[in-house]
């Protein structure tokens, strides 16, 4: 995510209620965001609401934002803006398969062989199954590792 640096408070937005899970034993992320679409707004409804999803079970929007300022409530409010797919969101598989098909679109040029992998395959366990030989396995891979590292996915 990034810092907004002048958020336009009088414009229509949404603020996604969420806290972190720690893992300290983890070798990638140590650190999870976990996210709830499910939380109403002033208008009673969620963003799972509006993207066709099951009823809101968590608490009031209002309440979720104000837990926060317990931890600091001298501190100044900044806004933030999620840069990444929303887990838990009705349109969630759509947007990460379909960042996949962009990226490749996009790299189909510069990595052909790893883009074109991406496009045909619609599962993510059959990207590196279509080699003949070891090159072209090591290639696919190769290319297919610098895609999504152009898209800022790196593996882990």
């Amino acid at each position: 995510m990034s810092l907004v640096i002048n958020p336009a408070l009088h414009e229509s937005h949404y603020y996604i209620t969420h806290h972190c899970v720690l893992k300290p034993s983890s070798t990638s992320t140590k650190l999870r965001v976990v996210f709830d679409a499910s939380c109403t707004t002033t208008s009673q409804l969620s963003l799972n609401d509006l993207l066709l999803v099951g009823p809101t079970v968590q608490a009031d929007l209002y309440l979720q934002l104000l837990k926060f300022r317990l931890d600091s409530p001298d501190a100044e409010l900044q806004t933030f803006q999620l840069n990444t797919v929303t887990y838990r969101t009705a349109a969630a598989p759509y947007l990460a398969v379909r960042s996949l098909h962009y990226l490749a679109d996009k790299y189909k040029e510069e990595f052909p062989t790893g883009a074109s992998v991406i496009k045909s395959s619609f599962y993510l366990d059959d990207l590196l199954c279509g080699a003949d030989d070891i090159h072209t396995l090591q290639l696919i891979k190769q290319e297919f590792i610098e895609v999504l590292q152009e898209g800022n996915f790196p593996l882990a």
